[in-house]
């Protein structure tokens, strides 16, 4: 919460924001990072606390800059390594319009 209240108030620095918040669930869920069984779930748990200003803070990114494909791709990276770390609950998850961001993007995009 302080990485996204430190950032989120400068524009210039959604970008690196996003960086952060990409890398961070990636290093965690990194098996090679040596951590003990209880830290790893100790941080785990820190980050599923965390995730319902992260879900808010990537959609206002697809609100704010929906023509930025910067933007976009670091948003679906960003949402990518949560999911994969399983730190969204499933409802949230589900609820969220982040869901249908990337098939609304592939539909813009005309891919077959």
């Amino acid at each position: 919460q302080d990485v996204t209240a430190r950032f989120s108030g400068n524009v210039s620095s959604v970008p690196t924001l996003l960086d952060i918040l990409i890398v961070l669930p990636e290093e965690v869920g990194n098996s090679v990072l040596h951590l003990g069984t209880n830290k790893r779930s100790e941080l785990r748990q820190m980050l599923s606390i965390q995730c319902r200003g992260v879900l808010e803070l990537l959609s206002l990114c697809l609100t704010h800059w929906p023509q930025d494909t910067e933007i976009k791709t670091r948003v679906f990276s960003c949402l990518g390594s949560w999911i994969a770390l399983r730190a969204f609950p499933v409802d949230e998850l589900a609820e969220s319009p982040l869901m249908a961001a990337p098939f609304q993007t592939l539909h813009l995009l005309q891919v077959p």
